[in-house]
């Protein structure tokens, strides 16, 4: 008998250390998967607040090229942004709803303004095509850029906004 029940004790033991490996599996599967949720939700967030910003920047008026007295999408005046002057970034930030992120902005790879995003844990960055001027411009300044000519004072640039948090 003492045999019989020696076996008997060491299966429950194995059992036992199978249903616990089993139970360890699954909470780890269930922590990873609530970790991968949690780092897709805050990707979102930082994507739509950066998609949001560009299109504040981009249309928003107080940041673009003005024609004729008319806000020319998709354009940006590098001086109300600060390209020769120190740009007020808390004031920038505010104006894009983006006070709680670091930001930076470049033009053709230049940067315009930046804050550190080493540090930043997720960092999404959007390129766009813009025209970029330096002061109002007029009809005939789009002309000039739209038929080819070599005095055009809008070029076309690559705008990159990166957004970390």
């Amino acid at each position: 008998m003492r045999a019989k029940g020696q076996i008997f004790s060491m299966d429950f033991i194995i059992a036992m250390t199978i249903v616990i490996l089993g139970v360890g599996i699954l909470f780890a599967t269930a922590g990873i998967k609530n970790f991968e949720a949690k780092e897709t939700l805050v990707q979102n967030e930082l994507n739509e607040k950066t998609e949001t910003a560009l299109v504040a920047l981009m249309g928003g008026g107080q940041y673009n090229c003005v024609m004729n007295g008319n806000v020319l999408a998709y354009s940006l005046d590098l001086s109300k942004i600060g390209a020769s002057s120190p740009p007020n970034i808390a004031k920038l930030k505010s104006y894009t709803a983006l006070k709680d992120y670091n930001v930076s902005l470049e033009i053709s790879g230049s940067s315009l303004f930046g804050e550190d995003l080493s540090n930043a844990k997720n960092i999404v960055g959007i390129d766009v095509n813009v025209l970029t001027c330096n002061s109002a411009v007029t009809f005939a300044d789009l002309n000039k850029c739209l038929t080819g000519s070599m005095a055009c004072v809008l070029p076309k640039q690559k705008a990159t906004l990166r957004v970390g948090r």
